[in-house]
C-alpha cells in the first residue's frame, strides 16, 4: 500500500509540473487545473500562489462541497507558509502535517497540503499548493486488488485513527500490517487490517505445511509444493512417510514424527534435515516447527516453515574451499620463507669453511714449495 500511495503522489508532482510548465495566465491555469481535479478524486484544492504566497488562482474538487467553506483558507495560512519554506529549502515538493477541517454536513475531513515550488530560470517564481483528503488518497491510489477486503487507514505514530477507507475489523483472528509512509516534511503510518482464513497466514514467500494429530497434512502453500516437486492434492490427508522423504532416511523421520507428534522432546529452535523432489534429487532444508492450539486451548496439530537451504550450502561450501586454498597457498608461503632462511643461515658458515679450507690449502702448498 505504501508503494501505491508513494508511486501516486510521485505521478500527481510530475502533473503538478507539466501543469506549471504549460500554463502561464491564470484563466488558463484555472481550466486546465479544472480538467485535472476531475481526474484527481484524491485532490481536494488545488493553487497558484506567486513567491509571497498570495493565490493567483485555484480550483476545487468538482466531487464535494469546498473543504474549506467553515472555516476559509486563511484560517491555515500559516501552515502553508511552513511547508513552502520547507519546499524552498529542500527545492522541492514538501507535506505538511494533517488537519482536521469540519464540514458544512456536521462531518469533518482529515486534509493535509503539499507545496511545490515554481522555478523559471533557475529561480523560484511561486509555488503550487495541492490540498490532499487523506481518506481519497487511501481509495484512489492503492490498487483494488490491494485493498479489496481489508481495512486501510491512517494513523499517528500513538495509534490515534487519521483517515479510514473499507471496514475495520473486529475480534480475535485479525491480522495488522503497518508501514511507514515518509514524506517530505511528514511521516505517517499506513495501517491494514484484515480477517482471513488459514491459508492466507503462510504467504508463499515462506514455505509451509500443516499436520493434523492424526497424520495427515491439512494445508500446504504453493510453495513447498514447488520445492518438493509434488502437487498438493498428492499432499493433503497423506499419511507418513512422506513422498518427499528419502528412502533411506524414512524410518529415521518416521521415529521423529512420532515424538514430534506424541509432545515430548520438542526442539526448541529449527532443525536440519533432508528432503527429495519428485526426481529422486536430494537438497537439504530447515524445519521451524510451532504447535497448533485451539481456542479451547487443546493441542489439534503442528504448523512447520520449511526453507530450502542448497544455495546457502552451496556458498558455504564454496567459502570453505576457497579458505582451504588461501591456508594452503599460506603455507606454501610459509615454507618458502622457511627455506630461505635456512639457506641463508647455512650458506654463511659454509662460505666460512670454504673459504677457511682453502686458505689453508694455499699455504700448504706454499710450504711444500719453499721445501724443495
Amino acid at each position: 500500500a505504501v508503494t501505491d500511495i508513494r508511486s501516486g503522489l510521485t505521478r500527481n508532482i510530475q502533473t503538478f509540473q507539466a501543469l506549471q510548465a504549460s500554463e502561464r495566465t491564470a484563466s488558463s491555469w484555472h481550466i486546465s487545473a479544472a480538467e485535472l481535479l476531475r481526474e484527481h478524486r484524491e485532490i481536494m484544492r488545488l493553487e497558484w500562489r506567486n513567491e509571497p504566497l498570495d493565490v493567483l488562482a485555484f480550483a476545487e474538487t468538482p466531487y464535494r462541497t469546498s473543504v474549506f467553506e467553515r472555516l476559509g483558507r486563511l484560517s491555515m495560512q500559516a501552515d502553508v507558509g511552513l511547508t513552502c519554506t520547507t519546499a524552498r529549502r529542500l527545492s522541492g515538493s514538501a507535506y505538511s502535517t494533517s488537519y482536521f477541517m469540519p464540514q458544512a454536513n456536521g462531518l469533518g475531513l482529515e486534509v493535509l497540503d503539499m507545496c511545490l515550488p515554481i522555478v523559471v530560470a533557475g529561480r523560484i517564481t511561486g509555488f503550487t499548493v495541492v490540498t490532499y483528503s487523506l481518506q481519497d488518497i487511501l481509495s484512489e491510489l492503492v490498487g483494488k486488488q490491494l485493498s479489496r477486503g481489508v481495512g486501510l487507514s491512517f494513523t499517528e505514530a500513538d495509534g490515534t485513527r487519521l483517515a479510514l477507507h473499507g471496514i475495520p475489523s473486529k475480534g480475535n483472528r485479525i491480522y495488522i500490517a503497518q508501514q511507514l509512509l515518509d514524506l517530505p516534511g511528514n511521516t505517517m503510518v499506513v495501517r491494514m487490517e484484515s480477517r482471513l482464513g488459514t491459508p492466507a497466514l503462510f504467504p508463499n514467500v515462506l514455505t509451509a505445511l500443516v499436520t493434523a494429530m492424526a497424520l495427515g497434512f491439512t494445508y500446504v502453500n504453493a510453495a513447498f509444493c514447488k520445492m518438493v516437486g509434488v502437487e498438493a492434492k498428492d499432499l493433503l490427508n497423506h499419511s507418513f512417510p512422506s513422498p518427499y522423504w528419502p528412502p533411506e532416511l524414512a524410518n529415521v523421520y518416521q521415529q521423529r514424527q512420532e515424538i514430534r507428534l506424541a509432545g515430548s522432546n520438542l526442539p526448541r529452535e529449527g532443525h536440519e534435515s533432508v528432503f527429495m523432489r519428485r526426481d529422486g534429487t536430494r537438497f537439504p532444508v530447515l524445519i521451524m516447527e510451532a504447535p497448533l492450539i485451539n481456542a479451547v486451548g487443546k493441542h489439534t496439530g503442528w504448523m512447520s516453515a520449511i526453507l530450502d537451504v542448497s544455495e546457502q550450502r552451496r556458498v558455504e561450501e564454496l567459502s570453505r574451499a576457497s579458505q582451504d586454498r588461501l591456508q594452503a597457498t599460506a603455507r606454501l608461503a610459509m615454507v618458502g620463507e622457511m627455506a630461505s632462511l635456512l639457506s641463508h643461515e647455512l650458506n654463511q658458515p659454509l662460505a666460512a669453511i670454504s673459504s677457511y679450507a682453502t686458505g689453508s690449502l694455499n699455504l700448504l702448498q706454499g710450504e711444500t714449495a719453499g721445501e724443495k
